[in-house]
């Protein structure tokens, strides 16, 4: 019976089988062939956050492509951001626009780490330096509908005045602040 099926469909000789067998494994062991992101990804989900910024650091240092590496310092900045580390974070975020800028990289991209800088900063209480990056972000891309929002919201909130705790007083109109 075993030889009939043998010759009869072409099924792999014993040997061959476990060939690709233990050469799958030793890809598997192998770390060169291990995908970061998966590791960062891995490391993050077990809340090892140290060890997933050490993956990201190291695989930024070592890269060659800007595009790549363009996505290892946002991801850097983001994993600052889930530990808590806010001057880490804004540092990161620096570094990622300074690159950007640097290699003249997509403005619709740039405008949007330019948006989530400036939130950062608003949070910090840099409310200058965040006005700044908005309107950097809406320089980059007029088009960005989330600098306009933002821009018009602090606009707004920047133009008002609480008085007796119940009375507003707009020192601007509201209706000049919308855009359409």
């Amino acid at each position: 019976i075993i030889t009939y099926f043998k010759n009869n469909f072409n099924l792999p000789s014993t040997k061959s089988i476990l060939f690709k067998i233990r050469n799958s494994i030793k890809e598997l062991n192998s770390t060169d062939r291990l995908d970061v992101w998966q590791q960062i990804d891995f490391y993050k989900n077990k809340k090892q956050y140290d060890t997933a910024l050490d993956i990201v650091n190291n695989a930024i240092n070592a890269c060659d492509d800007n595009k790549q590496k363009v996505s290892l310092l946002l991801k850097k900045a983001q994993l600052y951001s889930i530990i808590g580390k806010n001057e880490d974070t804004l540092f990161s975020y620096e570094n990622l626009i300074s690159f950007c800028e640097s290699i003249d990289f997509s403005s619709f991209e740039l405008s949007l780490y330019c948006v989530e800088y400036a939130k950062l900063l608003r949070l910090t209480g840099q409310l200058a330096e965040s006005d700044k990056y908005l309107q950097k972000a809406m320089l980059l891309n007029p088009s960005n509908k989330e600098a306009k929002k933002l821009t018009n919201l602090y606009l707004f909130n920047r133009n008002t005045d609480i008085e007796n705790d119940d009375k507003l007083t707009l020192k601007t109109s509201p209706f000049s602040l919308l855009t359409f």
